[in-house]
């Protein structure tokens, strides 16, 4: 490991362990280390700014409030990661985060998937981006989860509180929408 990644292990352990004494600046300087990247996983899978930056605040709450259980398994930030994952979750089934009805459940299984790869590549990042909102909620959650945020499907059936089976049935059908909607958008 060098010098100056020590010093950076050193000096963010510092931070995380004034925070366990409820230092206001400690908590701060977190703040602003991990304020983007949480801010931008909770709009990934919110689609509205204002509701992300609530999440994101209550994020931080409940991560200063509970970081006496961190315990250095892994980074602090994938530890964040997870919180704001899911208190976005938990935002969203509040709101209107349901399962299918069986009239959906026809609807979903008469689509047809795009199946040329060459379709697929022709479509920019930004086309993309914008069909990721046109999806619903459970759509735009575990393709979230799984291609921007690098969960694997076990990890995103936890997390979505759903079997591992159902999490793989469900990240093909909104993979498969999703590419439908990036090709209509051409």
């Amino acid at each position: 490991m060098s010098n100056q990644s020590e010093k950076y292990i050193n000096v963010h352990q510092e931070l995380i362990d004034r925070c366990r004494e409820h230092d206001q600046e400690a908590q701060k300087d977190i703040y602003r280390l991990y304020y983007k990247a949480m801010y931008n996983t909770s709009l990934r899978l919110m689609k509205d700014t204002h509701l992300a930056e609530d999440i994101m605040q209550i994020a931080f709450l409940k991560a200063f409030k509970k970081i006496h259980t961190y315990n250095n398994t892994s980074s602090f930030g994938a530890w964040l990661k997870r919180i704001v994952i899911n208190e976005s979750i938990s935002q969203l089934r509040k709101n209107k985060y349901e399962y299918y009805t069986e009239e959906e459940e026809r609807l979903e299984q008469s689509v047809k998937p795009v199946t040329s790869k060459s379709e697929w590549k022709r479509a920019s990042i930004r086309k993309v981006k914008e069909s990721m909102n046109d999806l619903n909620d459970r759509y735009r959650t575990i393709i979230s989860l799984v291609l921007l945020e690098g969960y694997d499907l076990q990890e995103v059936a936890e997390i979505m509180d759903v079997s591992y089976s159902n999490a793989r049935v469900l990240f093909m059908r909104a993979k498969n929408s999703l590419q439908k909607l990036v090709l209509e958008n051409e």
